[in-house]
């Protein structure tokens, strides 16, 4: 659950930093198209109130740029605290290199738990069948004093007893079945559960692949939505300074330009995490 919290708010925080690479380029964007409508204003072939829109959507940009820049400060002090690790509020996190690995490979400590669970009860069943079996054990007694096993020696003398005994519980009423029935339906339950967890396991990794390829397809559609999306921004911006088109029709294009390059770097980022998921999923390593 730690590493799920900690990956969390790692790929949160490089999703923010891309979002504010994003806005601050539409602010650098803006700022020269003001330049641009600022002369055309003092030419007079557009009107000052198309200036006035463009210095707005600046200021708003500025905002949301504070905005994310606090958010981002806020995941790194959690990521701090969580990780115990000092991390500097102007750090930058880059993308992780996730490894390859085998896919059919599976290292979830889960497994190794339900195999010593059933050679525990393996070894204890052995140990119920042997308490039926006869034992035959030795014993020596040896001492020095008197009388010792001779009461009629006065003496002090060394005396000792070397023997063998026979033990041989025959009739256990049916105690040793009931225990071996017991174990067995422990046994049972032992290899369900494990079943039951690889199932759960299936199911979130065929979760995450397809959510994986569900990202790589609409990349491929972000890719061609941001192509169409600037050559709209930058046939809108012509049109403004012509006077054809105003600055909120501008800013509209902008903006959906904007969005569809953040659309894009989140969904990169989501296949990344879906990546670092599949691994802790496995139990793999991640790095």
């Amino acid at each position: 659950d730690l590493k799920e919290q900690i990956n969390q708010l790692y790929f949160n925080c490089l999703l923010l930093q891309e979002n504010t690479g994003i806005l601050q380029l539409t602010h650098e964007t803006i700022i020269e198209q003001r330049k641009v409508i600022t002369s055309a204003v003092k030419q007079g072939l557009v009107l000052e109130s198309e200036l006035d829109n463009l210095s707005a959507e600046m200021l708003r940009l500025e905002q949301q740029i504070i905005e994310v820049k606090s958010a981002i400060k806020q995941a790194l002090k959690a990521l701090e605290i969580l990780s115990c690790f000092t991390i500097d509020e102007n750090s930058e996190l880059v993308p992780p290199l996730v490894g390859s690995e085998n896919k059919d490979l599976i290292f979830r400590p889960e497994h190794k738990l339900f195999e010593s669970q059933a050679q525990l009860l393996d070894a204890t069943m052995g140990l119920t069948q042997k308490k039926r079996m006869p034992t035959l054990a030795a014993f020596v007694n040896a001492g020095y004093g008197k009388p010792g096993y001779d009461f009629f020696n006065s003496d002090m003398h060394g005396f000792y007893m070397v023997g063998a005994q026979l033990q041989w519980n025959i009739w256990d009423w049916k105690q040793t079945n009931r225990e071996k029935q017991q174990l067995s339906v422990q046994k049972l339950i032992i290899d369900d559960n494990r079943k039951s967890f690889d199932k759960n396991l299936t199911i979130s990794l065929n979760e995450t692949e397809l959510r994986k390829q569900k990202l790589e397809q609409l990349i491929e559609k972000d890719k061609a939505i941001i192509e169409l999306q600037s050559k709209i921004s930058n046939r809108s911006a012509e049109q403004m300074k012509n006077g054809t088109k105003t600055s909120a029709d501008y800013l509209r294009d902008l903006n959906a330009e904007k969005q569809a390059r953040i659309n894009l770097e989140s969904r990169k980022i989501q296949v990344l995490q879906s990546q670092v998921d599949e691994r802790m999923v496995k139990g793999a390593p991640l790095f």
